[in-house]
């Protein structure tokens, strides 16, 4: 027989090496999970809401919300998150464009910019573009993925600011692969794979300027045969780039553009069929990697969209295609992205709902008006053109109040002011205030003030934009009334 006390070490050894098995496996899936923690203190945030954000996809570039700062009244922060890749984050706040990349399972205690808010003008500035600035990391280490962009940004921004005329001059003549060569060495310790390619795409960029913008040569020693990279900046800033507008460039093209470029036409305005585009698309060298030639289909129907060579309908058709018979998941969502960006705003779709106040500090949504037409304008109450179109509104609802709603949205962040503004004056439709809401403003693609949306009894947007009492607003609206 067994001794006991053998027995029960043998007992006791055996559920030891149960537990550690069981303890190892949580700390496995948690580490698979990608927990990300993010720690600082800002007395300058003191009491600020920040949100961080990715791009879902870096062809439409769309905005996706991944985490948010609670800064307390102590100027402290701690918010953990889950990623499953390294991820290029970002705030867009007051004058900057603040960035710095996360990897799973990592820590970050960081060092905000200084707080500096927008001007007057900046707000009012359709051409408005924020500074961009990499966010400072404390106790980084050099083989930290931060670190090491950081750094290798340096050096090539230098080299591009000193060197950018020779490359375009000079060609393989510029001294661009002694600096590859001499940067790789500097960095020679660095063992990250989202880094290597990195480098390798600003690399081939700089080849790119020097090589006269060879296209296939480029892509098929850089893509063709490669993974593709779709959180990397660099990889995809370059995709971004060789095919540009692809779709309408082949159209174009005096070689390809009767044997190619036709076909491809023919196969989105009358087929739609992707395994036919990729046929036309096989045989360039460049793109016998499926994968790639899948992206490039969905870049040239994105850029496609802003063009005028192709017709809205069928694109929309082969992108529906495209998204049904993907085998990557990560094509299905830039097809989505591509719908939702093309679509919004656009003429027969729903406009975006809202919620805000009147002057006397009623609640007032959109869906209010159901059952009437509505001019939907957005203001500033800074902005000269705001205040000049306003009287202009007035003598539209003497006129017309009976056919259509007037309802104006103020955007200034300061409502008391913005109500003082119009406290001077007697309007007589609904006036309603959003305190500096940027999401609605995102959401009708504002980028100048005024502007003018008609929404129709059912909720949908029948112009937008619409033209400004100005542009003659007047005749348009009668004229789709009489067509109607």
């Amino acid at each position: 027989m067994l001794n006991k006390n053998v027995f029960s070490n043998r007992m006791q050894n055996t559920m030891m090496k149960y537990f550690l098995l069981f303890f190892l496996s949580i700390s496995a899936a948690t580490l698979m999970a990608g927990e990300v923690k993010v720690i600082g203190k800002s007395t300058e945030y003191a009491g600020a809401e920040l949100l961080f954000y990715k791009y879902s996809d870096r062809i439409t570039m769309l905005k996706e919300e991944v985490f948010k700062i609670q800064v307390d009244k102590s100027g402290n922060f701690s918010v953990g998150f889950q990623v499953k890749r390294p991820e290029y984050v970002f705030m867009e706040e007051g004058l900057y464009h603040a960035y710095f990349y996360v990897e799973p399972g990592c820590t970050y205690e960081l060092i905000l910019p200084e707080k500096t808010e927008k001007t007057p003008a900046d707000k009012l500035n359709p051409f408005f573009d924020y500074i961009p600035v990499h966010i400072g990391i404390k106790g980084m280490q050099k083989q930290d993925l931060n670190y090491l962009i950081l750094d290798f940004d340096y050096f090539y921004d230098q080299y591009i600011d000193e060197s950018l005329f020779d490359l375009y001059t000079k060609g393989m003549d510029s001294d661009v692969d002694t600096f590859i060569n001499e940067i790789n060495q500097h960095f020679a310790y660095a063992k990250n794979p989202f880094f290597d390619a990195y480098k390798k795409y600003r690399y081939a960029g700089l080849r790119y300027l020097a090589y006269q913008r060879n296209r296939p040569e480029i892509s098929f020693r850089n893509y063709t045969y490669d993974s593709v990279w779709y959180e990397n900046p660099a990889y995809m800033d370059l995709f971004n780039e060789l095919y540009k507008d692809f779709f309408d460039n082949l159209l174009n093209d005096k070689i390809l553009g009767e044997i190619l470029g036709a076909r491809l036409f023919y196969e989105v305005h009358k087929g739609h069929s992707i395994a036919n585009i990729k046929k036309v698309f096989a045989i360039l060298v460049e793109l016998r990697n499926d994968q790639l030639r899948e992206l490039v289909i969905l870049k040239g129907i994105h850029d496609a969209f802003y063009n005028v060579n192709y017709a809205w309908a069928p694109l929309l058709l082969t992108l529906d295609s495209l998204c049904i018979v993907t085998k990557y998941p990560e094509h299905r969502l830039i097809g989505q992205n591509i719908a939702d960006k093309v679509l919004s705003m656009s003429p027969g779709t729903v406009a975006p709902p809202f919620v805000f106040s009147d002057s006397a500090g009623n609640t007032v949504k959109l869906s209010d008006y159901r059952n009437e037409f509505v001019y939907l304008n957005f203001v500033n109450s800074q902005s000269y053109t705001s205040q000049q179109q306003l009287p202009l509104l007035q003598t539209l609802y003497n006129k017309h109040s009976r056919y259509f709603k007037i309802v104006t949205v103020v955007t200034d962040e300061n409502i008391e002011e913005a109500k003082s503004y119009f406290s001077r004056y007697d309007y007589p439709w609904d006036i309603i205030y959003t305190g500096g809401d940027q999401q609605v403003i995102d959401y009708y693609k504002i980028k100048t003030f005024p502007a003018y949306f008609l929404v129709g009894p059912s909720g949908i947007l029948m112009m937008s934009p619409a033209p400004g009492p100005l542009e003659g607003f007047e005749k348009a609206f009668f004229g789709l009334i009489e067509e109607k």
